[in-house]
């Protein structure tokens, strides 16, 4: 026997019966019902229905809420088959936290789900794959920006013939947005080398190179610092982290690598800037 009772706080519908059903009707249609196991089914939910489960809630057609047979912790939504997006809860080890937001698609039908950007406790969005600006939606990879990152390198002078600096100071630091490399370091100083031989150089780009002596620079050292040299530049070759450093003659702009011996006993290099491409 179903009953009804009513009390202050409470209105209690209670199905007592075969099959225990709770049943909602209008017009003498049914729109809605409950079953014994808690499951809730109803329409004219925009024209769909509305399914509770043990994994979850259901709007068939539409979207699965707090798991549903594709993920655990979230939302998805699909097309009732296939998986086509979702929104979860995830801990990650790497961030500290037990409360980053995972967003995920599938990519093709009914594809295991792919995490394709975090947002993490501390307010840090991780897009893996890019973020595309001024080029609409259509994933331009020319509008894509894949890469940024801040560090710190440690530029170091050597020689065709060996021997090393001995340094005070070397420390230098980079931006990298997409794939324009800016370095440059504050100060190299020295207290003496046992430098030898041509092709003076300098080691520890944070990147290698793309092109081949397409780099721009510019800096400062003492008048102490090298001899027999008018002015200097520096050029790279492609897939290298060296610097080739250049002497130019003011009188006749003639060329040529730079040799040990034009490194002084001792010196100060006030700062240099590089700006270059790489992969």
């Amino acid at each position: 026997m179903s009953t009804i009772k009513s009390s202050a706080e409470n209105l209690t519908l209670n199905a007592d019966g075969a099959n225990n059903d709770i049943k909602f009707q209008s017009h003498g249609s049914e729109v809605a019902s409950i079953d014994q196991a808690g499951l809730v089914t109803a329409s004219g939910i925009a024209t769909t229905k509305l399914d509770t489960t043990a994994t979850g809630i259901t709007v068939t057609g539409s979207t699965i809420l707090s798991g549903g047979n594709q993920m655990t912790d979230g939302i998805s939504w699909y097309n009732g088959t296939n998986f086509l997006s979702g929104i979860r809860n995830k801990s990650h080890s790497s961030y500290n936290d037990s409360g980053s937001l995972e967003f995920l698609t599938s990519g093709t039908s009914n594809a295991a789900e792919s995490v394709k950007m975090i947002l993490n406790t501390q307010g840090v969005l991780s897009v893996p794959t890019g973020i595309e600006l001024g080029s609409g939606l259509d994933a331009t990879a020319a509008n894509t920006l894949d890469d940024y990152e801040e560090g710190t390198w440690t530029p170091t002078f050597a020689a065709g013939g060996g021997g090393s600096l001995t340094t005070t100071s070397n420390s230098g630091y980079y931006t990298k947005v997409g794939n324009l490399v800016t370095a440059w370091f504050n100060q190299l100083s020295w207290s003496s080398h046992n430098l030898s031989g041509t092709y003076l150089n300098i080691t520890g780009l944070p990147f290698p190179l793309t092109d081949s002596r397409a780099v721009s620079s510019s800096g400062v050292s003492s008048s102490n610092s090298f001899t027999s040299i008018d002015r200097l530049l520096v050029q790279g070759d492609s897939g290298a982290s060296t610097l080739w450093m250049i002497s130019i003659a003011t009188t006749n702009n003639n060329y040529a690598h730079m040799a040990a011996a034009s490194v002084a006993a001792t010196g100060n290099w006030y700062g240099m800037t590089i700006t270059y491409r790489t992969a």
